[in-house]
């Protein structure tokens, strides 16, 4: 398992636990920040196929809609779908 450190700020367990999970699904982060130094609130955003997610709970997490909620930090990781339109010029 990878460590995830934002802005000199480690991830907790969970929250690396399920961003490393999601990457192995084939997600990708599109934003990471540190939300509370302090809190050591961290902030992703998760960009993927979300039939892979749809009925996902995972422990030490609360779910509201498509975010994932860290119980220990309150630190939010929010999936959103890939693009499924593609435009050419």
């Amino acid at each position: 398992m990878d460590d995830i450190i934002v802005d000199d700020c480690r991830a907790c367990e969970p929250v690396t636990r399920l961003v490393n999970e999601l990457l192995e699904k084939g997600f990708v982060i599109i934003e990471q920040r540190l939300e509370d130094y302090h809190f050591h609130q961290l902030y992703f955003k998760i960009q993927g196929n979300l039939s892979l997610v749809d009925s996902y709970s995972v422990d030490g997490f609360s779910r509201v809609g498509n975010k994932f909620i860290c119980s220990c930090h309150w630190s939010v990781i929010e999936t959103i779908e890939l693009p499924t339109d593609v435009y050419l010029c």
